[in-house]
């Protein structure tokens, strides 16, 4: 088995609705809020969301070096995630085939520095703001009478630092699987709720490739997928 890290750096050109779901004080949807100390709660991308849109990129990609027949894995479904077909390169990645753990995302959270030297509204953690929405008849593309709801987005600060932790039992795949990985992170174009109204767009930049805890060339490891992702 290999083990390999990855730690990368988002930094948004728009507001991010990391969305909880969950209506607070008069808001209808909140951002997503944890725990970083004592008395302080601030905004996350929580890992569970990064890994989804990585693997809609990481899909794609594996498609477009591979071809359409590579990726033969649906999601969320029983018989596959019990039996994952080892020929594919998502299912690798991404079905545990009964594993945990077989890659795993860091929640994406403001700097130590930042959660230190301010609280939720502090200019360190970027701004939450509350904006109003309304509702959109999917059939007739019109506004839904009396459907105006708010909810919170979050501009985080410079950058923030994530990491992603992967283990790759087939050393034979391992090189080019983690190359997919790192392709598809960095192809990510946004996060968060409602990307298709501009929300969360951001660029993704690789910072550190570990294999083994040895750091290797992250260009030298893309050039496996054929330049296909460059974005």
């Amino acid at each position: 088995m290999i083990r390999a890290t990855v730690e990368y750096s988002v930094k948004f050109q728009a507001p991010v609705l990391p969305g909880s779901g969950h209506g607070v004080a008069g808001v209808d949807r909140a951002a997503a809020r944890t725990m970083a100390g004592p008395g302080l709660r601030v905004p996350y991308i929580p890992g569970s969301h990064l890994r989804g849109v990585v693997r809609e990129k990481v899909e794609h990609l594996a498609r477009l070096v591979l071809g359409d027949d590579a990726v033969k894995t649906i999601a969320h479904v029983e018989d596959q995630a019990m039996r994952p077909d080892l020929d594919d390169p998502v299912a690798r990645l991404f079905v545990s085939g009964g594993r945990q753990g077989l890659v795993v995302f860091r929640d994406l959270l403001p700097s130590r520095n930042d959660r230190e030297s301010g609280g939720d509204s502090g200019d360190a953690l970027g701004k939450v703001a509350v904006r109003a929405r309304v509702s959109i008849d999917r059939r007739t593309g019109t506004q839904r009478g009396q459907r105006l709801f708010d909810h919170e987005t979050w501009h985080p600060a410079g950058r923030l630092a994530g990491r992603v932790d992967a283990w790759l039992e087939n050393e034979d795949t391992a090189r080019f699987d983690l190359a997919l990985l790192v392709g598809g992170l960095r192809l990510v174009d946004a996060l968060g709720a409602n990307r298709s109204a501009g929300l969360g767009a951001c660029r993704v930049d690789i910072d550190k490739v570990l294999i083994d805890g040895e750091e290797v060339d992250c260009e030298a490891l893309l050039e496996e997928l054929g330049g296909r992702a460059d974005r």
